[in-house]
């Protein structure tokens, strides 16, 4: 969560293709594939050279199909496969 949150995105996706547990969760139980659909704007905004929420969606659907849960539910009842819906019907995908 921390390479997400820094911005490190190419490290995320390295460690997604190495096996890392794309399902592992936060304190507030969220996953991987939450943050990159609910903070797809803050990850963009403290960047020198911010990536699109575009490409943040195209890693979040290679999460996806790497193993990850978009069934999962966080602690405050968000669904993985609802935000990533909702994400994608934002940016007209």
């Amino acid at each position: 969560m921390l390479a997400v949150k820094l911005g490190l995105h190419d490290v995320v996706n390295y460690l997604t293709l190495r096996g890392c547990d794309l399902n592992q969760q936060d304190p507030q139980n969220r996953t991987l594939l939450m943050y990159y659909t609910l903070y797809t704007e803050d990850l963009t905004a403290n960047q020198k050279d911010p990536m699109s929420s575009l490409k943040l969606l195209d890693f979040a659907r290679r999460f996806v199909s790497r193993g990850a849960d978009i069934n999962h539910t966080s602690e405050s009842s968000e669904f993985g496969q609802t935000l990533l819906i909702q994400a994608i019907r934002l940016r007209k995908l």
